[in-house]
């Protein structure tokens, strides 16, 4: 085993360790440096904020335009690892990459600061894009979406597969690692299945002629509502590539069916309507590319659903919503579905 792919965890007893310090510590050191390139720009009120960066609202020559700084993240506890800001060297290189792509849209780079690791983009919300996690929370999720963002992640996926490798700020395993700790929380016993979904997960051998058969290409693991803005045609929008890395490109489709199974038992969406937009949106998915292996697929949906059970990047209000996402996780995980099929019919049982 190849020691060097794995991240240890910060150990509390090493607490002194010194991180680097953050380069801008305010939206006014971030604007005064900005003011500072000679750009007639104003920061305004922040949109989003994830664990690597913040996104502001902002005018650029009194254009709407939105500003992204990434900063290096800090371990916090003893599972976490320091994640360094050259994800944003990552985003930049997928942004131009996609920007000229038919099937697949993504915000413009107006300007891109490598030093402090900030870009400026256009503001898609200003030509009639709205955030596809807004529409869900506030009930009015449409249909029209559904074709189009199978579509356009099945367009990433192919397009993926013809890709050299680049070097990206996070590995699959540290990726897998963090996505599959509640997984091995509840399933201690079953490491043979941990281990196997880790192999499937990474793609990754560490002989050169084994590693050219497998299936390892880049992958988007941001692939949520979140980051991702629709139109009332059902036109799509993707945003948020800095945590990319090299693996099974089958877990983009997998975070997004897991993240609108989650919306759903929530209560944002109907029931019948989320079965609805999953089984649209996986044959759009079809018509474009292949899912290699449904049964790989499946266990990468429950592995994320119990991930965001945790209130990883999503807000759950109390303990039987937490409750109620881990009893489809553990179903899922447990019971092995082979096929998508069976995925959806868990999904539609659950009670």
């Amino acid at each position: 085993m190849n020691k060097n792919i794995y991240i240890l965890p910060v150990s509390v007893t090493f607490r002194n360790i010194k991180y680097p310090e953050k380069m801008i510590k305010s939206v006014e050191g971030l604007e005064r440096r900005l003011k500072g390139k000679k750009l007639n720009i104003s920061l305004g009120k922040q949109i989003h904020k994830d664990n690597m960066s913040n996104m502001y609202e902002a005018t650029l020559d009194n254009v709407k335009v939105l500003v992204k700084h990434t900063e290096n993240v800090l371990p916090e506890t003893p599972i976490e690892f320091l994640i360094m800001s050259d994800a944003h060297d990552t985003e930049v290189r997928v942004l131009n990459r996609f920007e000229s792509e038919e099937h697949i849209k993504t915000p413009k780079i107006i300007y891109n600061f490598p030093k402090y690791t900030t870009i400026i983009t256009e503001d898609v919300r200003s030509q009639g894009y709205v955030s596809l996690s807004e529409q869900i929370l506030n009930k009015k999720l449409s249909s029209t979406s559904a074709v189009q963002i199978g579509k356009s992640l099945a367009h990433l996926v192919k397009i993926s597969q013809s890709l050299e490798e680049f070097k990206t700020n996070e590995s699959a395993h540290l990726i897998y690692y963090e996505h599959s700790l509640e997984m091995l929380v509840a399933f201690p016993e079953a490491i043979k299945h941990y281990r196997f979904l880790e192999d499937q997960f990474t793609q990754y051998a560490e002989e050169r002629e084994e590693q050219e058969k497998r299936d390892r290409h880049f992958v988007w693991a941001e692939s949520s509502p979140n980051n991702m803005f629709v139109n009332k045609k059902g036109e799509v929008i993707f945003s948020n590539f800095s945590r990319g890395y090299w693996g099974d490109n089958q877990f983009t489709l997998a975070v997004f069916i897991a993240n609108i199974m989650v919306f759903s038992l929530l209560g944002n969406i109907p029931r019948a309507k989320a079965i609805d937009y999953i089984k649209t949106c996986i044959k759009a998915y079809k018509d474009v590319t292949e899912i290699r292996d449904e049964y790989v697929f499946s266990q990468y949906v429950g592995m994320e659903i119990l991930h965001r059970s945790f209130g990883k990047g999503i807000r759950l209000s109390s303990q039987k919503e937490k409750l109620f996402l881990q009893k489809l996780g553990l179903t899922i995980v447990e019971e092995k579905a082979k096929t998508i099929t069976t995925l959806i019919n868990q999904f539609k049982r659950i009670k």
